[in-house]
């Protein structure tokens, strides 16, 4: 057609070529889309405007409809055209004012008209219930918000509120993680979770064999509905078509240009799954995945039906080999399902196309492919929560922790409200830059997001968190209010049923405020006697570990130890730590076979390496290797996690041997100043070992004859111990300097 044509031949919007149909600018677009109308784009870079020639669809309404009598429809009443269809459309459509009348009458916060538009920025985060379903086909059930879920995922500008996220805010509600998210529970997890800015409430209903899908978008902090639409899918095989439909419209509403959700449609493949029924079981085995290790036996067996109904399915393949690999099942049973997703992958949309690749080179073992996979993802969608997982993890593993950090620190603010994501950010901050302020916030969010069912799950970390307010005061100089909260933390965890080795935290506490008694108490109890590393690990936490600590606490005759260096499975922190108490001991021969089996390891991951390299160092004091064995230790201060404390007194002492006091003091100095790490809710430091290095700083002071600076000390010391036992080793021996000075 000649762009000369006569006037009045072009229609120049959506909204011209609707009229010219009779119908409305949805149906339009969906008959551009599906069934060919021709419509052309003004040729430049945005293809947001449109136009069309009469003529061109007059001879499409011909080719279809000879006659083009679809073009007339003079009784446009109902949702679904005219003939047969028009008393169904009636039929719904009074249905639908049944429906708003009642919604009126039981909820009139969400029937009233809006008194503000929603400000939805980009990237805000938008929170989808699941779909009330009317049409009593089973099939339907979790289909559709899944989908819609999925096609909004695809948008740069839109964020959609992840399962996990979800289930984070229901944990901390205390309601079940499968609760069904009604239009009530969606605005009251939108409130408690505080960044979710919309909320979409969908429903489906059938007549004969058409569906009618319909959304609302809601402003959650009012419960005003600010929008709403609806959308036709002719059978089953076009709901998932209608929900695309849905999708955009919602993308457009929120805020999203036109022209990019053109140009994300191009990209997208037309249908995800052939099987409503693959998608559904994809869905349920989703959220079994999201709620943890114990369930993935459950989703395996639902993904596994999923491809089995739909070999194609590249999504179910790829959760169903990281469900396998997560239950350590052989490499043959996850890499088939990795490669069956990788062949497909084409097939699905960008978003989908990455995380397959990332995750299928990750699985072959092919770390730095994996890691550009996943790049290239967060460059896309820079709130795509799984990819940010992934990279913290790949970083971590591959020795960058620097880098892991950013994404730790990013995977918190995506799961504000989920216990671990916040601990990790915290440990990482803590240990890399010392930075307590900021590690403060996510200090915070591990301690909010505490319920009793992650106490109960939890270990030594958890109750680590919950004495954080007990750390806090007896660093202030505080240690009755100190004393005060580790009573509320015990009571709490006795009346839960916590005992055992989840209580030495509690034990390292009352030892650093000088309970020696009643941290012997919980430290026995807790005491690991069957795994003897562990034990020794635990030993070296709590006491400075000797023969006769050993052979006390271990239960250890006075002959030989040395089936306590044979290790249970592959090395770990407490192989660390118990080689470097072997060493102290004398015991070198265990302490060498223990790092010898880590260097053994095919793994070798980067904190155990490190913390095995300051073992060796001591391990060559301990032989007489004086000059390589500090030089170790000093290498490996602050990398090796947990250890720092301990191999600062370690070296502290092998300098002032040496007569070196000002290098023993400017390592016990750099020590006394990193109290932050004492609040490392994981691999964090010894209070009982600071106050260590202070007294040693103090012995330190004496002899160079910084009188001054030791007093100082040794009166920070007191006060830090004033509801210490009497007979406290630590008041001991100040006692005895002051006899020795005065």
């Amino acid at each position: 057609m000649s762009p000369n044509s006569p006037d009045g031949e072009r229609l120049d919007s959506w909204k011209e070529i609707a009229a010219y149909l009779d119908r409305d600018t949805s149906t339009v677009r969906r008959w551009e889309q599906r069934e060919s109308l021709p419509v052309h784009r003004h040729a430049h870079h945005k293809l947001a405007t449109v136009y069309a020639y009469r003529s061109e669809i007059d001879g499409w309404l011909e080719d279809r409809h000879p006659g083009g009598k679809i073009r007339k429809s003079p009784d446009r009443v109902g949702f679904f055209g005219r003939n047969k269809k028009t008393a169904a459309g009636i039929t719904i459509g009074l249905a639908f004012i049944v429906f708003a009348a009642l919604l009126w009458w039981a909820r009139p916060d969400l029937a009233s008209p809006p008194t503000k538009s929603l400000d939805f920025q980009e990237r805000d985060w938008v929170l989808i219930a699941d779909f009330e379903n009317r049409t009593g086909e089973a099939v339907v059930d979790g289909v559709l918000e899944h989908a819609l879920r999925r096609e909004i995922a695809n948008s740069q500008f839109v964020n959609v509120v992840p399962r996990e996220r979800i289930n984070d805010t229901l944990q901390l509600m205390r309601k079940p993680l499968d609760k069904r998210i009604d239009p009530e529970v969606g605005r009251e997890i939108s409130l408690r979770d505080g960044g979710i800015r919309a909320l979409l409430i969908g429903r489906v209903e059938k007549l004969d064999s058409t569906y009618l899908l319909s959304i609302e978008l809601v402003d959650p902090t009012q419960g005003q509905i600010i929008a709403a639409t609806s959308e036709e899918a002719a059978g089953q095989g076009q709901l998932l078509t209608a929900v695309r439909l849905l999708s955009n419209w919602a993308r457009e509403t929120l805020g999203e240009k036109l022209a990019l959700i053109q140009e994300s449609e191009r990209t997208l493949e037309k249908v995800a799954t052939f099987s409503l029924r693959a998608v559904q079981l994809f869905t349920e085995a989703r959220t079994l995945f999201d709620r943890g290790p114990i369930w993935h036996g459950s989703a395996e067996e639902l993904l596994k039906q999923a491809v089995e109904i739909d070999p194609e399915f590249a999504s179910a393949h790829i959760w169903l080999a990281w469900t396998l690999r997560n239950q350590s099942k052989s490499f043959d049973d996850y890499i088939e399902h990795a490669e069956w997703a990788f062949q497909l992958a084409e097939a699905t949309s960008e978003q989908e196309r990455y995380f397959i690749h990332g995750s299928y080179y990750w699985m072959k073992g092919e770390l730095d492919r994996a890691i550009h996979a996943f790049e290239a993802l967060l460059a896309l969608y820079p709130d795509h929560f799984w990819a940010t997982h992934k990279l913290a993890e790949l970083y971590r593993e591959t020795g960058q922790e620097r880098r892991a950090l950013t994404y730790l620190l990013r995977r918190a603010d995506l799961r504000p409200n989920n216990f671990r994501a916040n601990m990790g950010a915290a440990r990482d901050l803590i240990h890399l830059h010392s930075n307590l302020p900021r590690a403060s916030k996510y200090l915070e969010g591990a301690r909010r997001a505490l319920t009793d069912d992650i106490i109960q799950e939890g270990g030594t970390s958890v109750v680590k968190v919950m004495l954080l307010s007990a750390q806090e005061a007896w660093l202030r100089g505080n240690p009755e209010a100190a004393l005060a909260e580790i009573g509320e933390v015990s009571q709490k965890l006795e009346s839960l049923g916590i005992s055992g080795y989840a209580m030495l935290p509690l034990a390292t506490l009352y030892h650093s405020l000088g309970k020696v008694q009643l941290a012997h108490r919980l430290f026995t109890d807790g005491l690991d006697k069957k795994s003897p590393i562990r034990g020794l690990h635990q030993l070296a936490f709590y006491y400075e570990a000797t023969k006769p600590h050993l052979r006390q606490y271990l239960g250890i005759s006075e002959g030989s130890i040395s089936h306590l260096a044979i290790p249970g499975g592959s090395p770990s922190v407490a192989s660390v730590t118990a080689a470097i108490v072997l060493a102290r001991a004398g015991f070198t021969g265990e302490s060498e076979a223990l790092i010898t089996e880590f260097e053994r390891d095919p793994i070798k991951r980067p904190f155990l390496r490190n913390g095995f390299q300051m073992a060796r160092g001591v391990l060559s004091l301990s032989k007489g290797n004086t000059t390589e064995g500090m030089r170790l230790i000093e290498d490996m201060l602050g990398q090796a996690r947990g250890l720092y404390f301990l191999g600062s007194l370690i070296l502290a002492e092998a300098w002032w041997e040496q007569e070196q006091l000002e290098s023993a003091m400017r390592v016990l100095e750099q020590a006394s100043g990193k109290k932050a790490l004492l609040f490392a809710p994981v691999g964090g430091e010894n209070p009982a070992r600071w106050l260590r290095i202070r007294l040693t700083l103090a012995k330190i002071y004496w002899e160079m004859g910084r009188d001054e600076d030791a007093l100082k000390i040794e009166a920070e010391l007191r006060s830090l111990l004033a509801y210490a036992d009497p007979d406290h080793p630590i008041l001991r021996q100040l006692d005895r300097t002051r006899i020795e000075h005065f």
